[in-house]
């Protein structure tokens, strides 16, 4: 591999999204509802950055609980011009059909956790370690989408994105791989299982059996009550680590996140119990060895990973992983895998068109 990792750090905070929100004269609708759009909502509100209403495709006055959502004819006809703000789901096509409505003043993107940049400092530092992680990836495509990924959350500018994101995808229906009747699939930070039925509307019901692990009581419960009592699923009250034990968890941007370990204090009131997949495999005759791993949070992957060193030697499963977080965690995620499997390929994608859903998708090639 002679080809080099090149970051354009000319851009460095080139658009500062929510200055230019602070600065905009024009009435502010953001497009798009839903919970990451809620997320959105909370983030503007903490900036002290105001809007009018909330702009959805095909919407029916009354089928959303939330206040101030409009159709776009609706919109157009309260407001002489006005800016809009995508959320999380801008796709290319769509800004480009905005982009030719005369009363539409200017575009922003703001993803809530989004916001965020990367210091350029300290990506700077990291160079040595992308150019490793740069030459492991199998394809050109995963090259140019983790480089658009940096120059992205270093710049601010979404164009670095929309110039090499190709289509929308999952970790079900993607150009990596296809899943099988035969799926044992694993959600690992499951919530309250939305990516579970996800699947199972994607696999049409044939598929193995669905574990789920999610820590926080309150989503785990809602995850139990909707899925806990169907055959073949399977949820646990646990969060993943590389052992038994208690963990401190914080909420962060409406995730919950691990944060370190707290195995010797079980006082506080955000321990929450883990356990390591290998140690839930083993002590539960129940489960089948997974054929597909997810993982869809920031905090907490690696030491996840770590305590699924058996699983991944000997099942080798594929695995997707969100690493759309920080600076460095997507190379400690990789390393990690090929301590335990280095016979892991891995590939870079964009699940949507925003900085914070790209995933990592890595598999042991089939022998056969």
């Amino acid at each position: 591999m002679n080809d080099k990792i090149l970051l354009d750090f000319s851009r460095v905070g080139a658009v500062d999204t929510i200055g230019e929100l602070k600065e905009c004269k024009d009435p502010l609708v953001v497009f798009g509802a839903g919970l990451m759009a809620e997320l959105v909502m909370d983030a503007l509100r903490k900036h002290d950055i105001h809007y009018g209403a909330v702009c959805v495709d095909g919407w029916n006055n009354g089928s959303h609980e939330t206040e101030n959502i409009y159709g776009w004819d609706e919109i157009n006809n309260k407001y002489d011009t006005y800016s809009v703000i995508i959320a999380h789901a801008p796709d290319p096509e769509r800004i480009e059909s905005l982009k030719k409505n005369e009363k539409i003043h200017k575009i922003y993107f703001f993803h809530s956790y989004d916001i965020k940049l990367f210091d350029a400092d300290t990506v700077a530092t990291h160079m040595d370690k992308y150019q490793q992680i740069f030459d492991l990836l199998e394809d050109m495509y995963s090259r140019k989408c983790l480089v658009a990924f940096l120059n992205t959350k270093i710049s601010g500018d979404m164009q670095y994105i929309f110039e090499v994101f190709k289509e929308k995808m999952t970790c079900f229906v993607n150009p990596v791989w296809s899943i099988t009747e035969n799926e044992s699939f694993w959600d690992i930070g499951a919530y309250t299982g939305n990516l579970i039925q996800e699947f199972i509307t994607v696999s049409k019901g044939k598929y193995h059996q669905v574990v789920a692990l999610e820590p926080d009581k309150e989503s785990f419960q809602t995850l139990d009550l909707s899925f806990g009592r169907q055959n073949r699923i399977f949820t646990f009250n646990y969060g993943a680590w590389s052992e038994k034990g208690y963990h401190a968890f914080v909420t962060d941007i409406g995730h919950k996140l691990c944060v370190k370990c707290a195995m010797e204090d079980e006082t506080g009131s955000n321990q929450l119990a883990c356990i390591s997949l290998d140690e839930l495999l083993e002590e539960s005759p129940q489960l089948s060895n997974p054929t597909l791993l997810r993982f869809n949070y920031g905090t907490g992957v690696v030491e996840a990973l770590r305590g699924a060193a058996k699983i991944l030697k000997t099942s080798q499963p594929k695995l997707a992983i969100s690493i759309g977080f920080d600076e460095i965690g997507f190379v400690n995620i990789i390393h990690e895998i090929r301590k335990h499997n280095p016979n892991y390929k891995f590939y870079i994608r964009f699940q949507r068109c925003i900085a914070s859903a790209i995933n990592l998708y890595a598999l042991v090639p089939s022998q056969d």
